[in-house]
């Protein structure tokens, strides 16, 4: 299975690397990423552009006319940047997973049959694996309720999975 990544993902997962609770690059050493090009460029503005090992990054390049092509055939995606658009593209030629914490890009993924998680869900599924342990996940949820990242609904619906596993 291949992840594909967006910049609002590596944000939030900087955030959570910034407060001591998790580092999650490591645990993409077991599996297939990628970024777009556009993707890279827009993380490249912010402040952390050095957060991620670009030598391990599979780096899709995206042309002009597949963005083209792609609104024309979809034109809802046209309300996504440019980098958004891109992880579109490549997840509807391969086969993928979105990674985003952007819940328009989630709902459009799922609109195109393109598999696509939130952070916390990649986190969870990770939990699930054995990758992270359960008292991890826990800080993050006490984490994201503190900032309010994620509503409080959809925060009890995965501490209620975590209690399962």
């Amino acid at each position: 299975m291949r992840f594909l990544t967006d910049t609002c993902f590596w944000l939030h997962s900087f955030e959570l690397f910034t407060n001591n609770i998790i580092d999650i690059r490591p645990f993409f050493d077991y599996y297939q990423w990628g970024i777009t090009s556009e993707i890279k460029v827009e993380f490249l503005n912010y402040e952390n552009k050095d957060f991620l090992n670009y030598n391990k990054i599979k780096i899709f390049p995206i042309s002009n006319n597949e963005i083209i092509e792609l609104q024309r055939k979809y034109p809802t995606i046209s309300h996504f940047d440019i980098a958004d658009q891109s992880l579109i593209v490549v997840a509807l030629k391969e086969p993928s997973v979105i990674l985003t914490d952007n819940g328009g890009l989630i709902m459009e993924s799922q609109v195109l049959n393109i598999k696509a998680l939130f952070l916390s869900q990649f986190l969870l599924s990770l939990v699930k694996e054995g990758v992270i342990p359960k008292n991890i996940y826990y800080k993050c949820l006490r984490y994201w309720e503190k900032t309010e990242s994620y509503p409080k609904n959809q925060l009890k619906i995965w501490k209620s999975k975590l209690q399962i596993i």
